[in-house]
């Protein structure tokens, strides 16, 4: 058993016993597929339930809806804690309330993979690494996925090697992100190099294929209204169907709420089965509060999300509907 399991688990354990915490959230096997899964633990004795691997690739914070009125300890890669913050920033999660447990992490893999590999498989046996291969035992054979190839899209330059909020720390964390160039914002920049109308014929290609499931609202640690926009009838924002004009407002709408919030963890475009480019959007945003406001969400815990306040100060930035 990989010692920073152990590690979690033994913290899990005595976080409940000492009633620290209500719950603990973190990663179980499926007793089906044996992938590791969300969870929450209530009681100490079923802390031997918690795993951690390369497979954990779900954002915990996602599920902490509540968190304000039940303490809560939760398992946090250093990625994941960046929208730990901005629930902190937003009151959205109160900070007595929470025990972070940080876990070093250099990166997760995309299950996916382990299907590419092993078309048939139906259940994960065993899990083991040497060095920068993750060995996946099924019931239908091995799988070797590449710690760098397979990686999911967010890990290629991992901007938060470090946790930007912990209480505890288990295992070793890197001290400075991967090189290479990120995919999120080369997506973009390869946007902006197109026409308006090449941009243009881009999305509503993208949007006619959106069957409005709402897996990327689902998933999205940040969307955290307990009604949406898009579930209102009285009266109707977002119309139901799935036209392309539909599709557009309402995934318009949503980038621009999470403009100065979306900390680009790319669970939104993971789950998506119509493989929409749901980042292209978001990484644009994220590109234009930065460069306004000198900002990334999640990365100070002394900055609140920029369309969080107001100042008297604003500037009117050029290009932005000012020349000061």
């Amino acid at each position: 058993m990989p010692d920073i399991t152990v590690a979690i688990r033994d913290q899990a354990r005595e976080l409940l016993s000492s009633g620290r915490v209500a719950r603990v959230m973190g990663y179980a096997q499926d007793r089906a597929t044996g992938l590791p899964v969300p969870c929450m633990v209530r009681d100490a004795g079923d802390v031997d339930r918690l795993v951690f691997s390369p497979l954990c690739v779900q954002n915990l914070a996602t599920y902490l809806k509540g968190a304000k009125r039940e303490p809560t300890a939760i398992v946090a890669k250093a990625c994941d804690t960046r929208a730990l913050a901005v629930k902190l920033q937003e009151n959205d999660v109160l900070r007595e309330d929470l025990v972070v447990i940080a876990v070093g992490c250099d990166g997760v893999v995309d299950p996916s993979g382990v299907e590419q590999q092993v078309p048939r498989w139906q259940r994960i046996e065993e899990t083991t690494r040497e060095g920068d291969v993750l060995i996946v035992r099924t019931d239908a054979g091995e799988a070797r996925l590449s710690m760098k190839a397979d990686a999911m899209l967010r890990c290629a330059t991992c901007r938060t090697p470090q946790p930007v909020i912990d209480d505890v720390r288990i295992g070793e964390f890197p001290t400075a992100p991967p090189e290479g160039s990120d995919p999120y914002r080369t997506r973009v920049a390869e946007l902006d190099a197109m026409t308006r109308e090449e941009r243009r014929a881009f999305f509503v290609d993208a949007f006619s294929r959106c069957i409005r499931c709402y897996a990327c609202r689902n998933v999205c640690p940040m969307c955290s209204c307990e009604r949406c926009l898009a579930d209102e009838t009285r009266p109707q924002w977002v119309p139901r169907s799935t036209l392309g004009d539909e599709n557009e407002m309402f995934h318009l709408v949503r980038a621009m709420h999470l403009a100065g919030r979306c900390v680009e963890c790319g669970s939104c475009e993971s789950v998506c089965p119509m493989d929409v480019p749901l980042m292209a959007l978001s990484s644009k945003m994220a590109e234009e509060v930065e460069a306004m406001f000198g900002q990334q969400a999640g990365m100070d815990m002394e900055y609140a999300p920029p369309f969080s306040r107001y100042k008297d100060g604003d500037p009117d930035l050029p290009g932005h509907g000012g020349e000061v």
